[in-house]
């Protein structure tokens, strides 16, 4: 494994555990690719925190880097824990059932909640709350991302409002139709949820339920684009926290109903390979280089290259597709480039020729790039054959 995403590991279970000694030697570390790879994975404030502790020796610039990324985390965290407490009160005032998803439920998890930075706030609303949820956020100063209605996500709505708020409001739990068996597990999940004490409206998912969701998301990021760091060690941090209390019955049950067990167990025996609990494998070794490469919320090659996977049987035809697609996009993204499509659609072939003019004159090199990749032929294969190792 790298030896940079060694030592980032080391650091992160320095941080979130009570230790205070550092088993990799602090000499000709690179510093300059560590913090690279923290941007990346957004973790750099979570191994700020480990410098701090172990008062390690780095180049100042390079440390006054980290220590940014701390003082900027500190202050969204404080932010985006205002606007949550005052958002949950309106929504339970408003009688609109909600409940908290993702980090931000499992923030309270680290040492300190700044550790586990987020993007956003993630709500999980009633399909049929969500106008009236909405209209909430946008007396409240946000702004409606996507609101034509043909280009809005399938599963949420996004809001914004500068500088730190982000606001997804989740009228399902995932997008329908991409994993059938997902969706008849949670065709029920209203009746799962409870409400947490002093509110009337704001529902919470009982743990085993949390830990199921928590593997759901990483499986379905993991599987479409790849995902990073972070997600993983949400799953440490709540093993450390409730693993000898969950009933491991019912969660495996769960993960088996929905053809997900093998992927969920891989995934547990990574992170504690991670933090010191069992020996890495090679199929270990392959996740996590994986998962290093695939940035926090994965990349375009790998949602290219598992696009193809995914939908096509025969590699070769998904990568002609593939390419025929980055030269003439699907009709719908022509609409979002060339809004005149929407009331003019037999302008399409017009609007094909002039982008191609364009790419050919102005950005030859996307297309050069877009020849050079679907010629990977071999990066494909591997990658099809670390999914079925690994059980997806």
């Amino acid at each position: 494994m790298d030896n940079e995403l060694r030592i980032i590991l080391e650091l992160i279970d320095t941080a979130i555990d009570d230790k205070c000694t550092f088993p990799s030697p602090v000499n000709n570390i690179n510093w300059n690719k560590i913090l690279y790879i923290c941007k990346i994975h957004s973790i750099t404030n979570l191994v700020y925190y480990a410098i701090e502790k172990l008062q390690l020796d780095i180049d100042e610039n390079t440390k006054n880097e980290f220590k940014k990324e701390h003082t900027l985390a500190v202050i969204k965290e404080t932010k985006q824990s205002y606007e949550l407490s005052r958002l949950l009160k309106e929504f339970d005032k408003n009688s609109i059932d909600c409940v908290i998803l993702k980090g931000t439920a499992i923030r309270k998890l680290y040492p300190s909640p700044d550790m586990r930075t987020m993007g956003d706030i993630d709500f999980l609303i009633r399909p049929e709350q969500m106008k009236a949820a909405s209209d909430i956020l946008i007396s409240s100063g946000y702004e409606a991302l996507h609101t034509d209605e043909e280009f809005k996500h399938d599963a949420h709505d996004e809001f914004i409002k500068k500088p730190y708020m982000m606001i997804e409001l989740h009228r399902s739990l995932i997008s329908k139709g991409r994993f059938e068996k997902i969706d008849s597990y949670y065709e029920d999940l209203w009746d799962k949820l409870s409400i947490v004490d002093n509110y009337s409206h704001i529902y919470e998912m009982n743990r085993e339920e949390f830990y199921i969701f928590m593997m759901v998301h990483i499986m379905k990021h993991y599987k479409l684009a790849g995902t990073g760091i972070r997600s993983f060690i949400d799953v440490w941090v709540y093993l450390e926290k409730y693993s000898d209390t969950l009933d491991w019955e019912y969660i495996n049950q769960s993960f088996k109903s929905m053809d997900i067990l093998d992927f969920c167990e891989n995934v547990k025996q990574m992170v504690y390979a991670w933090f010191g609990k069992c020996q890495y494998t090679d199929k270990i070794i392959s996740m996590t280089k994986f998962i290093a490469y695939s940035g926090i919320y994965g990349n375009k090659k790998n949602e290219e290259t598992l696009n193809i996977i995914n939908n096509y049987e025969d590699i070769t035809s998904g990568i002609i597709k593939r390419f025929l697609l980055k030269i003439f996009p699907s009709v719908s993204l022509m609409k979002k480039m060339y809004p005149i499509l929407r009331k003019h659609i037999y302008l399409l072939p017009v609007c094909y020729v002039i982008r191609l003019i364009h790419r050919i004159i102005f950005k030859r090199e996307h297309i050069n790039e877009a020849v050079k990749d679907n010629l990977d032929k071999n990066y494909i294969n591997k990658l099809k054959e670390h999914f079925t190792e690994i059980g997806l």
